[in-house]
């Protein structure tokens, strides 16, 4: 009787891993009847995904196989298609970056009117700036009398 409760007691086979983590071994005995069990669930549910995949991938191949000829027929309006929407994506990145170039301007302005503000607008020399805007309002009225001067000269000569 006890040679039977032995029997009962010590799995048929044993697998053992070891581990060694921060120093430690760690020993896992694990017995045949659970090996057996885990094979049977991974195979329960691996097979399924398994076979859905292959008969995703067959779908897949036959309908690309289908469409071709179609794809062939109607690559020119394809191809239109295709430039109309680079175009377009283009257009959107394009106003995209003006919108992120704009939201840092608005940014810099802001930055710089508040320097102005702790300042106390003390950072400029205004009779400076106003007589330099002066100086180049003239000038720019010299050179405007001069090129309407040439400009009527130009015209009377070709009468």
């Amino acid at each position: 009787m006890a040679d039977h409760q032995q029997e009962d007691q010590q799995p048929t086979t044993t697998t053992t891993t070891t581990t060694t983590t921060g120093g430690r071994t760690l020993t896992h005995h694990v017995s045949g009847k659970s090996m057996l069990c885990v094979s049977l669930a991974g195979a329960a549910i691996g097979g399924p995904l398994f076979g859905m995949m292959g008969f995703s991938f067959l779908a897949t191949v036959t309908l690309l196989l289908i469409s071709s000829p179609v794809l062939l027929i109607f690559s020119p309006l394809l191809v239109s298609a295709v430039f109309v929407l680079v175009g377009a994506l283009t257009g959107f990145t394009a106003a995209i970056a003006m919108g992120i170039a704009g939201v840092f301007t608005l940014a810099w302005i802001c930055r710089e009117v508040r320097m102005h503000i702790r300042l106390g607008f003390r950072g400029y020399n205004y009779v400076r700036v106003k007589e330099q805007t002066q100086d180049f309002t003239g000038y720019l009225q010299q050179r405007v009398a001069e090129n309407s001067t040439d400009h009527e000269d130009r015209f009377i000569k070709n009468e």
